[in-house]
This record gives C-alpha cells, structure tokens and sequence, in this order.
C-alpha cells in the first residue's frame, strides 16, 4: 500500500510517498503553495508538478491525504 501526504503551506510546499509502515518512499518539497498568496492557478500548478514528481517514482497512490493553507 502506498499513502501520499501533500502539505501545502505559506512557505513551502511537501509531497512524500509512504509504505503502510509509513516508512518514507520518496518526498519532494516546493515553495509557498498557499493560494491565498500565490493564486489559486499557481497552487494548483504547483501541487500537481510535486505530486506528479512523487507519483513517478512509487506510482499511483491507494490513498491521498492533503491539506493547503489558504483553501477554503
């Protein structure tokens, strides 16, 4: 099984891809991801790029968790 996680804040963005021992596959990191800050378009498209980056490597997920600041 392999969980990604995507945490996207003010200041910098992270993707990481977990076995389910939650022992770290592989993990990225990005700059600030908040759309609030940098437009809901940029966000996205900075997410998308960290995620495709992870999912490259391990896959596709069985399960997402994610959470941005500023998305509401």
């Amino acid at each position: 099984m392999i969980l990604l996680g995507i945490d996207g804040g003010g200041s910098n963005l992270r993707v990481a891809a977990v076995d389910d021992a939650l022992r770290v596959l592989v993990q990225t990191a990005r700059g600030a991801a908040n759309p609030s800050g940098i437009g809901r378009e940029a966000a996205a498209a900075l997410i998308q790029e960290a995620i495709g980056e992870v999912v490259a490597q391990v896959g596709s997920p069985d399960a997402v968790g994610i959470g941005v600041a500023g998305a509401s």
